[in-house]
């Protein structure tokens, strides 16, 4: 991708965190400490209440947007969790529309955790959905609760 496309994407991405984000969202209290049970019922009789408000809490990172990955993202988003960054440092290439349902031919050349930003963003509002495009230092990983990382075998 062109530097000043890659540009243009990313502020568009920044731009719809922006508009979807509470007001304080970079607070720990920006998102309600009380559960919405009727919103919630099923998750609250699986998990009960305490594991809910852990939940609700959690910054993910999710590095690697291939098949497994892409669905871990989206689990994690509908389940709710505060925030989700997405790490991924390949760019989208034919065959990764076969295992990632988030990307299509358009998305073909940009970054694999760019293009499914705004898909998982429309799955679920109320989490923060960020991206990670270069190396994994330590700094990036003390900020997560949860780390998920797409392991080659």
């Amino acid at each position: 991708m062109l530097p000043r496309k890659r540009e243009i994407v990313a502020s568009e991405v920044e731009n719809l965190q922006k508009k979807t984000r509470p007001a304080a969202a970079d607070d720990a209290m920006a998102r309600p400490t009380e559960i919405d049970e009727d919103l919630h019922s099923r998750q609250l009789a699986v998990y009960g209440r305490e594991t809910m408000k852990r939940l609700f809490a959690s910054n993910v990172l999710v590095s690697g947007l291939q098949g497994l990955g892409a669905e871990i993202a989206k689990n994690l988003v509908l389940a709710g969790v505060k925030s989700v960054t997405l790490h991924d440092d390949g760019n989208v290439e034919l065959w990764d529309l076969s295992s990632n349902f988030f990307l299509s031919e358009k998305d073909v050349g940009q970054n694999r955790a760019q293009a499914c930003v705004l898909k998982l963003q429309d799955l679920n509002n109320a989490v923060i959905i960020s991206t990670l495009t270069g190396d994994l230092t330590k700094e990036h990983l003390s900020k997560f609760q949860v780390c998920e990382q797409k392991i080659d075998v």
